[in-house]
């Protein structure tokens, strides 16, 4: 018995002795020192230099001070995890996220040959070059709930890698950069997911591509959930979603994508030289400017369903070339804002009676989907309850909302709850102004929309309103960014009634610009650009 609790006593010894125990390290830009520990948050470490200098173990946390900015280098991640001990490198404290500042320099995170890593609440800003976080040659990559003000190549560009997630960030650009600014550029990667990021660009240069998402060679790619903006007013290069020479099965579904002045591969999906994959196209909200609001100018196979497109220029919808065997296109809706009833490209252009003779859309519609400015529809949009069901992985909006709410699910992105009341946005003007000392008005009534309306006046001086809704009860934040993507002006942190508000944003010590402004309540996020004039 003695000889048994030795051995057993042994065992324990060498399997403690051969244990990973995860630590957690701070990094304080203000009051760090690289010769501290950095295991707590009094003796953390100060520079990135210092965290890149270190090896880490599969669990360790390495924590940035909330509120600091770091402009001194890239941020080399040295070490991998384990699927099921990631390295995390995060934030810790309170107040704005912590900033990694490329100084138009290069990336501010580099990740190669390294698996298991998850970046996540930090805001990245001002790189240069092919990526702001670049990864090359990883396995289950997270970047997560991140922010980037977008100078570079992607936010994310992530090439050579498998089972990695980009979830939850929110990109923006300058109005101006003579640089290719897309949302996230990916390329020969297996199994990616790519779920619930906000990205918008208003770059206006007329030479580069500026996508919000671009994917190359890639393989089984899912796109979901995205809300994907091109606020600009170029007609060409700035495409939505757009995937080339792919292989596999491509998943795109739940996703806003507006882009109302490009004439471009809103969704394109081209395989061009070698690509042989197919596509699977579901409950999208689709805007675009011209003839390639959807767009497959190469053979391909593909399943379209539940969609919504809409054309603001006088041209037809779709465009398509050679339809692989098996293709289906049923129960979407089209609309062209001029009237005309040619809606598919197709050996020349078809109406929707026509594209049904050949076997194509049994179900579908051509009227008007009644949008609002976030491509929210009416409770009387025409497009609910004319989907199919789909289940499975389909089973929930972008929202999260369970489909279906009546008696078919709806087709677009969203599915309208029953007792949901849309107020659909007719103009800009606010109704109700809060006086000159109140910051922010009480509910004028209860609604069951979000909304961020234009701000009123604008140009402003010195001050505007901004009028917002909240359709549930929420924490709502609004804050205020110079173009620089810095936050200067917190508005609204706050939980909220369902209502309509106005709040007021005063520019008195501002300088003259453009200015960013942006609402946060639960699932819902928009941003608008506001004009300050002295």
């Amino acid at each position: 018995m003695l000889i048994k609790k030795l051995t057993l006593i042994a065992l324990l010894i060498m399997s403690a002795a051969g244990m990973n125990f995860a630590a957690t390290y701070y990094v304080n830009a203000t009051s760090g020192n690289d010769a501290n520990s950095g295991t707590s948050t009094s003796s953390p470490w100060k520079t990135i230099s210092k965290v890149n200098s270190k090896s880490f173990s599969p669990g360790d946390n390495i924590l940035f001070m909330r509120g600091g900015t770091w402009a001194t280098g890239t941020l080399n991640i040295t070490s991998s995890g384990t699927s099921s001990s990631p390295i995390v490198y995060g934030a810790y404290g309170t107040g704005n996220l912590p900033i990694i500042d490329g100084k138009n320099a290069g990336f501010c995170a580099l990740i190669s040959s390294k698996n298991y890593i998850t970046i996540e609440n930090i805001k990245f800003q001002n790189a240069a070059g092919e990526g702001t976080i670049r990864v090359n040659t990883g396995v289950g990559i997270k970047v997560l709930d991140c922010t980037f003000y977008l100078t570079a190549h992607g936010s994310v560009f992530i090439q050579n890698s498998s089972n990695c997630l980009i979830s939850g960030i929110t990109v923006t650009t300058p109005t101006f950069l003579d640089v290719q600014t897309d949302g996230i550029y990916s390329q020969r990667n297996t199994n990616n997911i790519y779920e619930k990021n906000h990205i918008v660009i208003s770059n206006t240069e007329t030479t580069n591509h500026d996508d919000c998402i671009q994917s190359y060679e890639d393989n089984n790619l899912t796109v979901r959930d995205n809300y994907l903006e091109q606020s600009n007013t170029k007609p060409q290069n700035a495409q939505g979603i757009y995937m080339t020479d792919g292989i596999g099965t491509f998943t795109v579904y739940n996703n806003v994508v507006k882009c109302p002045h490009n004439q471009a591969n809103i969704i394109g999906f081209d395989n061009d030289v070698s690509g042989t994959a197919s596509l699977v196209l579901y409950n999208n909200t689709v805007i675009g400017g011209g003839a390639n609001t959807l767009r497959i100018p190469h053979k391909a196979t593909v399943t379209v369903k539940n969609n919504v497109f809409v054309t603001t220029y006088s041209s037809t919808l779709i465009q398509l070339s050679t339809l692989g065997s098996g293709s289906t296109f049923d129960y979407n809706i089209y609309y062209r804002q001029d009237g005309n009833s040619s809606i598919i490209g197709y050996s020349g252009s078809k109406t929707l009676s026509q594209w049904k003779a050949l076997g194509y859309d049994a179900h579908s519609l051509n009227a008007n989907p009644m949008l609002n400015d976030s491509l929210y529809p009416s409770t009387t949009a025409p497009e609910i309850n004319k989907g199919v069901v789909l289940g499975g992985v389909y089973s929930t909006d972008k929202e999260g909302t369970t489909r279906p709410q009546g008696v078919a699910t709806d087709m677009g992105a969203y599915e309208i709850k029953a007792a949901l009341l849309v107020k659909t946005v007719t103009n800009n003007t606010p109704t109700d102004f809060p006086s000159a000392n109140n910051t922010e008005s009480t509910p004028s009534s209860v609604v069951n929309s979000y909304q961020l309306s234009q701000n009123f006046p604008n140009p402003f001086n010195p001050s505007t309103v901004i009028k917002y809704s909240v359709g549930d009860a929420e924490h709502v934040t609004i804050n205020v960014y110079d173009i620089t993507g810095r936050m200067v002006r917190e508005l609204v942190n706050e939980d909220k009634a369902p209502g309509e508000y106005n709040v007021q944003f005063k520019g008195d010590n501002l300088a003259s610009g453009t200015y960013i402004y942006m609402i946060k309540a639960g699932n819902f996020t928009k941003t608008n650009k506001m004009i300050l004039l002295k």
